[in-house]
């Protein structure tokens, strides 16, 4: 509902009854964390929004976390440090970091190729897209339940049940997880449980090198190679 009010069902775009939470986590995913950022603490900034997808060999995809607060674009940066650090020790890193290419995001991931060269951001171009279209193409995900989310999310949650169409304020949350459709990869099926390594398809790797390369120019042969 917003003001108080029941949402007209013509205008709800997300149906509460595809909002699914899973049982477990799969053993075979790849990891990606995507920030939206904001650029002051001030009452009248939005927040900045956190989201972690763990996708799946079936291609759907399994949100972990699902967080905003009111941060400085430093802030957001010890944030993305303390959650990432968090998930390598959980055994279930963080493969790409993804970002909105616009003043805040560029910040970001500039410190990040200076201070920790060893995580991989990727700068997401808004490609003219709205905010409610970007939000707009999660849905057919949703609706076939190829979204879930753990339990507890409150943030997220209260985004999600909150949301109608062209609602472009109070989406924080929502954006990011729109944007983990820029930089999902589907992990190469696996028979078995093992330790986790980037399982990440052939094809998959050749995409993320031309837009990373791309998108950031002089260090991307060396990180690459580094990585794959």
């Amino acid at each position: 509902m917003y003001d108080l009010q029941p949402i007209p069902d013509e205008e709800v775009v997300l149906r509460p009854e595809w909002l699914t939470h899973y049982d477990t986590l799969p053993y075979n995913f790849i990891s990606n964390m995507v920030l939206d950022l904001a650029g002051t603490t001030r009452k009248e900034s939005s927040y900045v929004g956190m989201s972690i997808m763990d996708w799946d060999e079936h291609g759907r995809g399994f949100i972990s976390y699902a967080a905003k607060r009111k941060l400085t674009p430093m802030g957001a940066y010890a944030w993305m440090k303390e959650v990432h650090a968090l998930r390598e020790r959980q055994g279930r890193p963080i493969t790409f970091i993804g970002v909105e290419k616009e003043k805040y995001g560029i910040f970001l991931a500039s410190l990040v190729e200076e201070m920790d060269p060893d995580l991989y951001i990727w700068e997401i171009s808004i490609k003219g897209r709205p905010r409610h279209r970007r939000i707009g193409q999660l849905v057919p995900l949703y609706e076939q339940g190829k979204i879930m989310s753990a339990k507890g999310l409150k943030d997220y949650e209260a985004e999600y049940r909150d949301y109608y169409k062209g609602k472009d304020v109070g989406v924080d949350i929502l954006d990011t997880v729109a944007y983990q459709l820029d930089i999902k990869m589907v992990p190469v099926k696996s028979a078995a449980a093992a330790e986790f390594i980037p399982n990440i398809p052939d094809e998959a790797r050749k995409q993320f090198e031309k837009e990373y390369r791309e998108s950031r120019g002089g260090r991307m042969k060396e990180m690459i190679q580094g990585m794959f």
